[in-house]
């Protein structure tokens, strides 16, 4: 077979994985790629893929919040990593000297990630959403500790204590909620299916 019969093969193939990608539920989809509903331990397998949002992929749907946020900081996880082993190699640094370097050549990515989750957390109503993240962040910083790379624990903290308290707000939002609720006005049939609480 010829490198062009390949490639058209390839194209054919790709082009059949899009059309059943387009006509695929969308709830489907979602479940495929979010993080998952329920609080298991996160697998090797969860932390190999990260998701490459596209504008392609933004017209069929919009990704879950957890899925946003575990595939930006895997990659910003892996990219720490790969950025601390050139830093040793290439300046011949170790210890402290090296960690310090590190951290300044990372500054302005976590200060942009800061700035940036702050204001999507502060939009999400989820609370398995955000619970599900904070379960990341320790995670993702044991990950760094097994890769024996320093694990930014500034970083983590900010964002673990910004969706703690995010956290605590929308729990406090569904127990309000709850507490006003009047049963009266509720009608028969009941929805009793998964639903956000109203406020």
């Amino acid at each position: 077979m010829s490198t062009k019969d390949k490639q058209m093969e390839k194209l054919k193939s790709l082009e059949d994985c899009l059309k059943d990608f387009a006509s695929a539920d969308e709830n489907v989809v979602r479940g495929a790629l979010s993080a998952g509903t329920d609080l298991r331990d996160f697998s090797s397998e969860s932390l190999s893929i990260f998701l490459i949002t596209n504008y392609f992929l933004y017209i069929f749907f919009q990704f879950q919040f957890e899925s946003l946020f575990r595939s930006i900081h895997l990659a910003f996880v892996d990219h720490c990593s790969h950025e601390f082993l050139f830093v040793t190699d290439f300046f011949m640094v170790t210890g402290q000297t090296a960690v310090d370097l590190h951290a300044k050549i990372m500054s302005r990515a976590v200060a942009h990630l800061i700035r940036a989750l702050d204001e999507k957390i502060s939009l999400n109503f989820d609370a398995i959403s955000i619970y599900l993240c904070i379960m990341l962040c320790d995670k993702f910083r044991q990950l760094l500790n097994e890769r024996e790379i320093p694990s930014m624990s500034g970083y983590w903290e900010t964002i673990s204590n910004q969706l703690w308290i995010r956290f605590d707000q929308v729990m406090q939002m569904h127990n309000d909620s709850v507490k006003t609720l009047d049963v009266k006005k509720m009608q028969p049939p009941i929805d009793t299916r998964p639903h956000y609480v109203g406020f």
